[in-house]
């Protein structure tokens, strides 16, 4: 899964030349933690929660920023405020890439680029949804990858509880029924696959074509 997949399109940036306090009014009004800084869309500093409290580490420097009582602060621009050399990453990566990219910059949101200009924003939580997929979601999408098959495997029926596959039908051989669950065990999402599909004809494999698979199928 790539990054374009998860990423929020219509992302909440600022200006460099804004104010500190109207970016932190940003931040509280859309319930986030930090801003990508941009001119003309590209994406040329972040500025969020951790640069104003290493600015004015008190307790009052929200009340400073968000009411007007500013004297404290030695910054007025976002300019001066955020971080530079901003950490992106290109619109073509995968969602591993962004987790990698994340961890070893201790960053929790990376602004996703095309051509130098910001497209969109992922984000830690964006990454976890990208792996958190409902029962639901499993089901269809290891329906579709069985309707390819020829009969009888494309009849095989699913059923998911707690990302728990269960694979249930009736179909020729063993190596088809190992197939099938193969194909599902591939699908984003599964945790397992209880394989029940029942069979005809028991194909050989090697001296004991069971040894991986001990809870796969059973002959009628």
């Amino acid at each position: 899964m790539d990054v374009i997949d998860v990423m929020t399109r219509d992302v909440v940036s600022v200006a460099p030349d804004a104010s500190v306090r109207e970016a932190a009014l940003l931040m509280i009004s859309n319930r986030i933690s930090g801003l990508p800084v941009t001119d003309d869309d590209v994406v040329v500093g972040v500025i969020s929660e951790t640069d104003y409290v290493a600015e004015d580490s008190s307790r009052t420097w929200v009340s400073r920023v968000l009411f007007g009582q500013e004297d404290g602060m030695r910054v007025e621009k976002v300019s001066e405020l955020m971080s530079r050399d901003p950490v992106t990453i290109p619109v073509t990566a995968t969602v591993q890439e962004a987790a990698r990219l994340m961890t070893r910059h201790d960053v929790n949101r990376l602004p996703v680029v095309d051509r130098g200009r910001m497209v969109g924003i992922v984000t830690r939580s964006d990454l976890i949804r990208a792996y958190v997929h409902s029962d639901e979601d499993i089901a269809g999408d290891a329906r579709l990858m069985i309707a390819v098959l020829p009969e009888p495997m494309s009849s095989v029926q699913v059923s998911v509880e707690d990302g728990v596959v269960t694979l249930t039908g009736e179909v020729e051989t063993s190596a088809e029924a190992r197939l099938v669950a193969r194909m599902v065990e591939g699908v984003e999402g599964v945790v397992k696959v209880d394989n029940r599909i029942v069979w005809e004809v028991t194909v050989e494999d090697g001296s004991n074509q069971w040894l991986a698979y001990p809870q796969e199928g059973a002959t009628r």
